[in-house]
């Protein structure tokens, strides 16, 4: 289980996540794998979970959508977001039944 925690005081924003990756029963720490569960797109940064083989996809499909990438309000995460869907079943295999 992944745990990202998001903290806003005084106007200042800290954002952390765990380093443990899992593959089924196997743990890996830090050290043997280099997992960076919270990355920045433009002036946002997004703290992603899941399993390990999803998280390198997901930094790249993010990263490539250029200006399609908008973190700014909730209808543009929602855009965002339904983009990387499609993009997901178009290109990744992704099967959503």
């Amino acid at each position: 289980m992944t745990t990202c925690v998001v903290v806003k005081k005084a106007g200042e924003i800290a954002i952390a996540a765990d380093s443990l990756v899992t593959f089924g029963d196997t743990r890996l720490a830090r050290g043997y794998e280099e997992n960076e569960k919270i990355f920045r797109i433009g002036d946002s940064y997004i703290a992603l979970s899941g399993r390990a083989a999803d998280l390198p996809v997901l930094r790249k499909l993010l990263r490539g959508l250029g200006e399609e990438c908008r973190f700014n309000n909730r209808d543009e995460v929602f855009d965002t977001f339904t983009r990387v869907h499609e993009i997901l079943k178009e290109k990744f295999f992704l099967n959503p039944k």
